[in-house]
Order: structure tokens, then C-alpha cells, then sequence
């Protein structure tokens, strides 16, 4: 058993992340990680992104997910950025299109992500700058209820690109949206000490996944 443990096949991997992240991608990572190490016990712990942060340097945790911005005092720090993706339900006249724009989107109930969050704000000012009205019927706290309620009639919307793929089967398309949009998110751990067998490869394997909706940037 000692040896398994050393070996990172054994052991214990205590997650916090806020809900994006553990809705959208921490479960595909965290299925395949299960079946290459069956005897690794998971915990995850969902908050917002504040009290994720604030979790630590505790050791309790391995690992930590949340956007940014967060204060990076004690913790060993990957910053991620993702391309937002436009999504409209199948049936929408706007579906034919392979880039949509806020002047595509002038006057369709959008159901947008909450205000307290920065992706909001981001939005908000590529309509302003296109003059396009963001005609806003749904103030909704997390993606994946967005997803929900775009596939089921109620407008269109703005999302991460994780969520976007988790939940795409419910009935919306994804397409790319100009400008720019980006969500920027923190996978992080306490600097003070080396992080478990077991949390390193795991590590390893989310920053896999992470790669394919996302870009490494710079600490600094």
C-alpha cells in the first residue's frame, strides 16, 4: 500500500473550484484521472471564486481553481485564458451564421452572465463599442444554466467554451464571436510546499485538458 501511495496510484486529491469550473471541466478530467488511479479519493468543494482563493496556503488543499483576478500571495500560480464562444438554440435564424457579432446579436434577448462576474463588463462594452443594443432578459449566475436556458428557447448568449462543449447535446450551436472575448481563469496551489504524488499528476493532466480550451499566460 506504501508503495502505491508513492507511486501516485493511492491517496487523497482535495479540490476547490469555483462552479465553472466544477460543472465544466473538472469532471471529464477528474473521470479520466479515476480510471488510470481507481484508489485515489476525490473530494471537490465548489465555492465562488473569492472563497476558493481564500481557502488557502491551507494544506488541506491540493489544488485550487478560480477566475481572475486573485490575489497571488503564497500560492504557486498557471493563469489560462479561453475564447468565449456565442451560443443560440438550433432553430435560431442566427444559427446559419459562422461568426456572430454584438451587430448580429443588436436587440436579441440575451441572457447574460451575472454582473458581479468581469465577463459581464466585458461584454457589455464590445456591444457599447458597436453600438449594438445588449438586450438583456436573464441575468444568470453560472454557464450552465445559461446553456440550459438558450437551448430551451429563451435567447442567446455569451460562454465559455468548456461549458459550451459540456452541454452543447441540449440544443443550442456554438459559434465564434468577434470581438474578442476572453475569460480568464487561475489553477493554483500553496508555494509553501511541494504538492502530493497525487496532486501532481493530476495536475498534469487537468493543464492537458486546459490546452485544448485555453493558452498559458504569463504569471507577472
Amino acid at each position: 500500500m506504501a508503495r502505491t501511495i508513492r507511486s501516485g496510484h493511492a491517496g487523497d486529491l482535495v479540490i476547490a473550484a469555483h462552479p465553472s469550473a466544477a460543472i465544466s471541466l473538472l469532471p471529464p478530467a477528474l473521470a479520466d484521472f479515476k480510471s488510470q488511479r481507481p484508489e485515489v479519493r476525490i473530494e471537490l468543494l465548489t465555492r465562488n471564486s473569492d472563497e476558493v482563493r481564500a481557502l488557502f496556503p491551507s494544506r488541506k488543499y491540493d489544488l485550487g481553481i478560480a477566475e481572475l483576478p486573485i490575489d497571488p500571495s503564497g500560492l504557486s500560480v498557471e493563469r489560462y485564458v479561453m475564447d468565449c464562444v456565442a451560443i443560440v438554440p438550433e432553430q435560431h435564424r442566427l444559427a446559419t451564421h459562422a461568426t456572430l457579432t454584438p451587430e448580429l446579436f443588436h436587440a436579441e434577448s440575451f441572457v447574460i452572465v451575472s454582473s458581479r462576474r468581469a465577463i459581464f463588463h466585458h461584454i457589455s462594452s464590445a456591444f457599447a463599442e458597436r453600438g449594438a443594443t445588449l438586450n438583456i432578459v436573464a441575468e444568470v449566475e453560472m454557464f450552465a444554466s445559461i446553456c440550459a436556458m438558450v437551448a430551451c428557447g429563451s435567447g442567446v448568449s455569451i460562454v465559455d467554451p468548456a461549458s459550451a462543449g459540456m452541454f452543447s447535446k441540449l440544443g443550442f450551436v456554438c459559434r465564434r464571436f468577434e470581438p474578442q472575448i476572453t475569460y480568464d481563469i487561475a489553477l493554483f496551489r500553496s508555494a509553501d510546499h511541494e504538492p502530493s504524488v497525487v496532486a501532481q499528476a493530476f495536475m498534469g493532466l487537468m493543464k492537458e485538458r486546459l490546452s485544448t480550451f485555453c493558452v498559458p499566460r504569463s504569471n507577472g
